[in-house]
C-alpha cells in the first residue's frame, strides 16, 4: 500500500550501493560478488576472494545486457546521438524520480561497473533534470576516461545456448509468410518450441475476387433487374487510426523537439486515393499510398480530419491533445 503500482517502475528505495550489486552481477553474467569497499592498497590478498553465487543464467543474462546496450532501442526516447552512444559496448540504465528530486544513470561494459546519482541531499525537487541530462553526462565522461585508460572487449561475449531468429516486428512472434518485414532477436534454446508454437496471426491474406460494383445511385436499379450489388462493407471507408480519439500526448522537457513526435494514420479501404490531413481546419500533410506521417507535437487541443481528395463525403475526424 505505501508504494503502490510504481513499485513495478522501480518506485521502491534503494541505494546507489544496492543498485550498483545488481548491475555488478549482470556484469559477471549472472553471477553474484560481494563488493568490497578499498580504503588502500596495502594489505590486499589476492587469496581474500569473497564468496560468490549465480543468480541467472548466462543466457537470460546476455538477452538483458544486449537489451541495455542496444542503442538503436533508445534513439526513440534519447535521440541518435544521445549522450549515451558510447563508441563500446556498455549496458546503461537511466532513471528519474518523481518530481526531479533526484536521478541516477548506472551501467556496465566488459571491465567495469559504475553509477552516477544526481540530486540535493536535501530531496527538493532539480529544475527538470532527469537521468539522461543531469547523471547521464558525468557517466558517459568517467567511462571515457575509463576506456583510456584501459583497453577491454568492445563486445559482451555472447554465451552459448542462443539462437537468432526472425521475428515480425508488429506482433512479437514468428512471422507467417505474409508478414511484410522481419527483424532479427535473439533468444534461448529452450524457449525454441515456444517460437515455433506461436505464429504471427496480425498479417492475413486476403482472397481477391472480381465483383462488379455499383454506384449507390443505380443501386435501386440492380435490385429490380437483379444486378449482383456489392455488399455494404466492401464500400470505401476511410478511418484515423492514429492518434485515438481523445488521446493526451505529454512532451518531456528535456527531449529536443524534434524528437517529440505524433504519428498520423489513417487507412483507406477499396480505395486508391489521395487523403488530405488537416489540423484544426488547416491542411497540414497530403498523403498517398501510404497514409502515415509523423508531426512535431506542439503543445495545445486539436482536431484532426482526413478526407478523400476526390470523395470529399469520404472523411474521419479525431480529437487529441498535447500537453
Amino acid at each position: 500500500d505505501y508504494y503502490g503500482i510504481g513499485l513495478v517502475l522501480g518506485g521502491g528505495e534503494v541505494s546507489l550501493m544496492e543498485l550498483i550489486r545488481a548491475y555488478l552481477c549482470m556484469a559477471q553474467g549472472g553471477i553474484y560478488h560481494q563488493p568490497n569497499f578499498i580504503l588502500e592498497l596495502n594489505g590486499i590478498s589476492q587469496k581474500s576472494q569473497p564468496s560468490t553465487f549465480r543468480i541467472s543464467s548466462p543466457q537470460y543474462n546476455y538477452l538483458i545486457t544486449n537489451i541495455l546496450s542496444d542503442h538503436h532501442a533508445r534513439t526513440s526516447e534519447f535521440g541518435f546521438n544521445s549522450i549515451l552512444n558510447l563508441p563500446f559496448g556498455c549496458a546503461v540504465k537511466t532513471g528519474t524520480s518523481h518530481r526531479f528530486c533526484d536521478n541516477w544513470t548506472v551501467g556496465f561494459t566488459t571491465a567495469y561497473t559504475l553509477g552516477v546519482w544526481v540530486g540535493n541531499f536535501d530531496h527538493t525537487p532539480m529544475m527538470k533534470v532527469s537521468g539522461v541530462t543531469g547523471a547521464g553526462p558525468l557517466f558517459a565522461s568517467i567511462m571515457y576516461q575509463l576506456a583510456q585508460s584501459k583497453s577491454f572487449p568492445e563486445n559482451f561475449p555472447v554465451p552459448d545456448g542462443l539462437l537468432e531468429v526472425p521475428v515480425c516486428p508488429l506482433s512479437g512472434k514468428k512471422p507467417n509468410p505474409s508478414c511484410p518485414s522481419v527483424i532479427m532477436e535473439l533468444m534461448t534454446q529452450s524457449d525454441e518450441a515456444g517460437y515455433n508454437q506461436d505464429v504471427c496471426q496480425m498479417h492475413i491474406p486476403e482472397v481477391s475476387e472480381v465483383r462488379t460494383v455499383i454506384p449507390p445511385e443505380f443501386r435501386p436499379w440492380a435490385e429490380k433487374v437483379h444486378v449482383e450489388v456489392k455488399p455494404a462493407g466492401l464500400e470505401p471507408e476511410l478511418r484515423i487510426i492514429h492518434p485515438r480519439n481523445g488521446a493526451v500526448y505529454y512532451r518531456m522537457s528535456n527531449l529536443a523537439p524534434r524528437f517529440q513526435s505524433v504519428r498520423m494514420e489513417a487507412i483507406l479501404r477499396n480505395m486508391k486515393e489521395n487523403v488530405n490531413w488537416y489540423l484544426n481546419n488547416k491542411l497540414i500533410h497530403t498523403t498517398s499510398a501510404e497514409h502515415n506521417f509523423l508531426w512535431m507535437a506542439e503543445p495545445g487541443k486539436y482536431q484532426l480530419k482526413a478526407v478523400s481528395e476526390k470523395k470529399t463525403n469520404l472523411v474521419d475526424e479525431i480529437g487529441f491533445e498535447v500537453k
